[in-house]
């Protein structure tokens, strides 16, 4: 494609193993691909977003971002079943070649630390608003990106007490801390303003995702006010985590205590 736009209705299919979508022209993929296909954009790429209530997985063999080329996975209707992007390659030429995720995810080869460092440069951003993107390994060889809720570790589109109790093993890390955590604003520590994002969130899940009813959490919150959690305050905690039956993990997270964690967030920052 050298210039003008080409859609691929949802009705049809594209064989072709090689597609390039030159800088003046634009590609609509709402149709199939197949698996082999490889793209390469120097312009505008554009996926359908997922509208269906089950995960839609979207297979490439090779997605290529050239200089100034954009491709973009558009919003899908429910953010807890987001479109999938899988490509078996993934190159970006430059800091200028970009993948919009808006509220969907992406897989694709190597490890968290890629995955952080395409998020850190900007090559993988998301338009959508009211979240983040927070990443992952994902196991065999391939990292996840995922736009989700402040607060969700384990990127299952909820943040509940699997949650909190990633972050209370981790909190007052301070060099090298990731996503899965609880570093929830990429600057490398785990601290009350991490866990005041989780606070927030607590409780709740993606839109299209199961209602889930909020774990209650007790434990004095007079040591956030102070500012004086440190990690082996929260590993004292994380102990606490609940089973079926259950006992209380930590933090009572009513609008009090999350008030109390955004006053603290605002002497810790």
């Amino acid at each position: 494609m050298n210039a003008g736009t080409l859609t691929l209705d949802t009705a049809g299919s594209l064989a072709s193993p090689s597609i390039t979508v030159a800088s003046a022209a634009t590609m609509n993929v709402n149709g199939s691909l197949l698996n082999s296909a490889n793209l390469t954009t120097s312009g505008t790429l554009n996926f359908a977003g997922n509208t269906t209530s089950a995960t839609a997985t979207r297979n490439l063999g090779a997605l290529s971002i050239n200089t100034g080329g954009l491709a973009t996975i558009l919003p899908s209707t429910f953010p807890f079943t987001p479109e999938i992007l899988h490509p078996f390659i993934a190159n970006f030429a430059d800091v200028s070649a970009k993948l919009d995720l808006t509220n969907n995810e992406l897989v694709a080869p190597g490890s968290a630390s890629t995955a952080q460092s395409l998020i850190a440069l900007g090559q993988v951003f998301s338009s959508s608003t009211g979240g983040a993107l927070g990443y992952i390994d994902a196991g065999g060889g391939n990292f996840e990106i995922r736009w989700t809720l402040f607060g969700d570790t384990d990127l299952d589109g909820r943040v509940n007490v699997s949650d909190l109790g990633n972050l209370a093993t981790n909190f007052g890390l301070t060099t090298a801390a990731t996503w899965v955590q609880g570093d929830f604003d990429y600057n490398g520590t785990v601290n009350v303003a991490d866990l005041g994002d989780l606070a927030t969130n607590f409780g709740q899940t993606l839109a299209g995702g199961a209602a889930t009813a909020a774990t209650t959490v007790s434990a004095t919150m007079t040591a956030i006010d102070s500012g004086e959690f440190t990690r082996a305050d929260f590993g004292e905690l994380s102990r606490a985590v609940p089973e079926p039956g259950g006992l209380w993990l930590m933090g009572l997270f009513t609008a009090g205590g999350v008030a109390r964690i955004r006053r603290s967030r605002l002497h810790r920052v």
